[in-house]
């Protein structure tokens, strides 16, 4: 897959509705059901959180909507500042998603390989943040280099703060690269220790 596919891609997941794979592992069936955008995922999030918990007078939010609110805002500002420099000038009414598009659409018309990277690292980035914050599930850490893209480490966000953790993680199901979401099934969990080791 090429830069430009990897970006069109990330941008897609982020910013439309998408397809994803769901494994059911009692009757073995696979379906393709449709998703929200991650970025509506993300506002349900904020949503859900403005509801007030507890009984104070002044409510609070759970620990789980902080984490989307302080996402989301730095998803918006990184969005704000790339579209100013790209365009010249702030565009206020211009929606993220229309912001997200504007990146591919620089990357695709200068064919300015730094642009695409950053982008790519970037939307990956919230990726991994929107899905680790919505769909926590547990996983544990692999040591080792990703066999796909040689990476042993990836900044995830993690309570409003970018943490080095390693590449690598693996739940019963899947082991997965933070960095370039390459993927393993449990069937190639052996094939894939003897690669690591």
């Amino acid at each position: 897959m090429n830069d430009l596919t990897t970006l069109t891609q990330n941008i897609h997941i982020l910013a439309r509705e998408h397809k994803t794979r769901h494994h059911d592992e009692t009757t073995g069936k696979t379906t393709y059901p449709t998703e929200l955008s991650l970025f509506d995922q993300l506002r349900l999030e904020l949503e859900s959180g403005r509801r007030a918990t507890g009984t104070s007078g002044n409510g609070s939010r759970s620990p789980i909507a902080l984490g989307a609110v302080i996402l989301w805002n730095e998803i918006r500002e990184t969005l704000n500042t790339t579209t100013i420099t790209i365009t010249g000038h702030d565009q206020p009414t211009t929606t993220p998603e229309q912001k997200l598009e504007l990146w591919i659409t620089t990357a695709r018309q200068t064919n300015d390989q730094a642009l695409t990277q950053r982008c790519i690292r970037k939307t990956t980035a919230w990726i991994n943040a929107i899905n680790d914050l919505i769909n926590p599930e547990p996983s544990i850490e692999i040591s080792g280099a990703c066999p796909a893209c040689h990476q042993t480490h990836a900044w995830t966000l993690e309570d409003g703060e970018y943490r080095r953790n390693t590449a690598l993680t693996a739940t019963i199901t899947t082991a997965k690269c933070r960095t370039c979401q390459a993927e393993w099934a449990r069937q190639d969990f052996e094939n894939l220790a003897a690669t690591i080791h």
